[in-house]
């Protein structure tokens, strides 16, 4: 197994679909261990090359309740 660098660490790596993947991997981890409340049905990360960052969606409902729920943000390093 491979061990990753601290997550803050990751935004500093190159802006491409590989560290898109570790950031996808890493937010699927925290999220499955420290949050058993909800469960998560769509994660999604991509590149966004002209604002110098990362889109994220995260697509998940509360355990016992059908409603999903949709998290956009965007990630991006701070100098």
């Amino acid at each position: 197994m491979f061990v990753y660098p601290p997550p803050h660490y990751i935004l500093f790596e190159p802006l491409d679909d590989i560290t898109a993947g570790i950031i996808r991997s890493e937010l699927q981890i925290m999220v499955n261990n420290y949050e058993p409340r909800i469960d998560l049905h769509r994660l999604d990360v991509n590149p966004d090359y002209d604002n110098d960052g990362f889109n994220v969606t995260i697509n998940f409902s509360v355990k016992n309740n059908l409603n999903p729920i949709t998290i956009a943000l965007f990630l991006q390093r701070l100098r």
